[in-house]
């Protein structure tokens, strides 16, 4: 990720690097320094996506090569029976059987 922040930074022309610094409220050569140590806190990289006029998720997006919605937002396949018994009770009324003692346990 932060290789790919360089990037569009460096893309910014020249001085593209010291005015996302200010940008950030750091001292000249932050960037390269972070650059060097691999480390990015997330309120840096959030100030300096703002800066940048980016939107953070379509960024990460970006970032982890996914075009939609990052991959572990929706699991493939077919719920777990537990989970397709729970949607089925939880369409039912409050008095009827099944939603007592055994429900909760089923659960657990």
């Amino acid at each position: 990720m932060i290789q790919l922040l360089d990037h569009v930074i460096r893309n910014g022309g020249w001085g593209a690097i010291r005015t996302a610094e200010r940008a950030a409220g750091k001292r000249n050569s932050w960037w390269h320094g972070t650059l060097r140590q691999g480390d990015l806190k997330l309120s840096d990289s959030l100030a300096l996506l703002d800066h940048l006029g980016l939107e953070e998720g379509a960024f990460l997006r970006r970032g982890l090569g996914t075009d939609g919605e990052p991959p572990l937002s929706r699991p493939v396949g077919d719920p777990p029976p537990l989970v397709t018994r729970v949607r089925e009770r939880l369409g039912r009324p409050l008095g009827d059987p099944g939603l007592g003692p055994a429900f909760l346990e089923a659960l657990d």
